[in-house]
């Protein structure tokens, strides 16, 4: 054998060695990209899980802070009793309260309103004041009624208190 073959021979050997080389390279590049396909999709559906969570507690949250809000709501209307016989409504709102009338359920005859009556108009922050006489028959704790038509709605409530 002379050199010239010698070289041929070499240079087959380094060609087979990098046709496996570049033959195992393209078998670990297309694992690679299985592998990669498999992470983004196990990524995508972990960030679908986790915006889902989000959103349930989002949710969440948003009803926490309303029950929140509707514990720490005063109510619309405060009586306070100023001795035996003589009593205040308050309007702590929100907002004016039309054609107000105050009544007790037991016995509607019973409270005799001080100052103007009726008022047309009870702005937020303003009281009407009233004497309950006593009644034959009348429970000790009566029922007051106030009602009234909000300013807002337009719409006649009633709420009840003991007194």
């Amino acid at each position: 054998m002379n050199a010239s073959n010698w070289i041929n021979l070499g240079i087959l050997f380094l060609t087979a060695v990098g046709v496996a080389a570049a033959s195992w390279q393209a078998f670990q590049a297309k694992a690679s990209a299985k592998g990669a396909k498999s992470h983004e999709t196990a990524a995508l559906e972990a960030s679908r899980k986790s915006a889902e969570a989000n959103e349930r507690a989002a949710a969440a949250l948003e009803e926490a802070n309303a029950l929140l809000r509707a514990q720490t709501t005063k109510p619309r209307w405060h009586v306070v009793q100023l001795d035996k016989t003589k009593y205040r409504v308050d309007n702590q709102g929100p907002g004016d309260a039309l054609d107000v009338e105050l009544a007790v359920a037991e016995h509607p005859g019973v409270l005799v309103l001080t100052g103007e009556n009726p008022r047309p108009v009870l702005e937020q922050g303003l009281a009407i004041s009233f004497m309950r006489r006593r009644a034959y028959g009348m429970p000790t704790d009566p029922t007051l009624v106030i009602m009234w038509t909000d300013s807002a709605s337009g719409e006649r409530d009633v709420v009840r208190v003991t007194l």
